[in-house]
């Protein structure tokens, strides 16, 4: 079982913004159409690499072939720390998030959007002006969506109800990057009581089949053209490095759509956690689609075939809390769904451990469900600081439930833990799930 569940970033919104200001996901854009050459801002490049063929892969499959450009610390200029994770969505993600998810969907599947990988990086140095940039890469299924977002034909940033900005003007960088690329400036409205803007740039651009885009983000005054200038400059080197990715047929059947994944995570949503545990704060809650633990894994084909054909996982979610005594003890709720009961007994059973980690079966006094596993994890951070955490697991057909405590060697309690599946197992009782809906 692989739960790595990691904060999705918007398609359009800034990578990071001041305190109290709201981020847009800009998931509801809609299509507008418009010629390449009234667009002010936009260059082709003189040596212009066609994508060839449409891309008939599963979103899953298609992410191996972006991997190749996640970025390092090696590849930033001097005054960014990059963040290690790596976002990954597709078209379901997005849409389970969005406020009329089946619109949505329409919206992303008409722009034949396929996944995409977002790095975030925050700024070291205040004398920047930058707070932080958001960068990655996207796959289209055809080289005319791919054109048309790097033109800002798709997912559009004219509208501030899809795109979370005030305003969006072309700006001309005075060189091309890749084979096409544009360039716009953006401001946003903080929604924390001083309404504190913020501002920035962001850049589509394509190599071949692949879309890429960074977003600069700043107190309003503060951003500088000269800034992200060197940001593209070492970015684009990095990107341009990469060869051209070749995609052929499928060689693992999906076990859903992405509109069923959609439904799978509407449904689910019943299931989470509507308050706090005591003691705890609310951290996050986070979709994720096996796409993620796809790209993250060290052999991505193996982990393909695994979630695809064995686990068979449609999606699922993690809510974190956060003790309010001891900011490295964490409590994570999951709960997602595999195609069958077999699937997520197969799932629930192959429990999985990281580098640096060991695994041990401890009995949770607790039986739940169709299936109950439980272990103790102990491990050692890159700093070399040790943690552990618990895990609780089960499965009601082909749902499965999961509740963790990690914090520092000797802090987890397993009272705590039953008490949260306690919780989760009556969320579960009372869901459209039990009653056969």
């Amino acid at each position: 079982m692989v739960n790595r569940f990691w904060t999705r970033s918007p398609k359009n919104a800034p990578a990071a913004l001041p305190a109290g200001v709201s981020r847009k996901r800009g998931a509801t854009a809609s299509l507008i159409v418009l010629s390449a050459l009234a667009i002010g801002g936009l260059h082709s490049g003189s040596q212009v690499t066609a994508q060839t063929a449409s891309i008939s892969l599963s979103p899953e499959e298609a992410v191996i072939q972006l991997i190749p450009y996640r970025l390092t610390q090696a590849d930033l200029p001097q005054g960014y720390l990059l963040n290690q994770q790596v976002s990954v969505d597709t078209p379901s993600t997005f849409a389970v998030g969005a406020d009329d998810p089946t619109a949505d969907l329409a919206l992303e599947t008409a722009a034949h959007f396929l996944v995409q990988a977002e790095q975030q990086a925050d700024a070291t140095t205040e004398e920047s002006g930058q707070l932080s940039v958001g960068m990655g890469a996207r796959l289209f299924a055809d080289a005319a969506s791919t054109s048309g977002y790097v033109a800002g034909e798709i997912f559009p940033l004219t509208d501030p109800k899809q795109s979370g900005y005030d305003t969006a003007q072309p700006v001309d960088l005075g060189t091309t990057y890749g084979d096409a690329s544009r360039a716009w400036h953006v401001t946003y409205t903080g929604t924390d009581p001083g309404k504190t803007p913020g501002a920035g740039y962001l850049v589509r651009w394509r190599r071949g089949p692949v879309a890429f885009r960074v977003v600069t983000s700043a107190f309003a005054g503060k951003e500088r053209l000269d800034d992200l200038r060197t940001l593209m400059t070492a970015i684009d080197a990095k990107y341009a490095a990469v060869p051209a990715p070749e995609f052929g047929a499928p060689t693992v059947t999906p076990p859903a759509t992405e509109a069923q994944r959609l439904q799978a995570g509407l449904k689910l949503q019943a299931l989470g956690f509507t308050a706090s545990p005591d003691g705890y704060g609310f951290t996050s809650i986070v979709a994720s689609h096996p796409a993620q633990f796809i790209y993250d894994d060290v052999n991505p084909v193996a982990e393909l075939r695994l979630l695809d054909q064995v686990w068979k996982r449609l999606i699922g979610y993690a809510q974190t809390f956060t003790n309010t005594s001891d900011s490295a003890r964490m409590a994570t709720i999951i709960y997602a769904q595999d195609a069958d009961a077999a699937a997520a007994k197969a799932d629930v059973s192959d429990f999985q451990v990281g580098p640096n980690e060991s695994a041990t079966v401890i009995d949770a006094g607790i039986q739940l469900g169709d299936l109950t596993t439980a272990h103790r994890v102990t491990g050692v951070y890159m700093d070399g600081s040790a943690y552990e955490f618990l895990d609780l697991s089960w499965v009601h057909g082909p749902v499965l439930l999961e509740v963790q405590m990690t914090g520092q060697p000797g802090s987890t309690s397993l009272p705590v833990l039953t008490a949260l599946a306690r919780q989760l197992e009556a969320n579960y009782q009372a869901s459209p799930y039990a009653s056969g809906q």
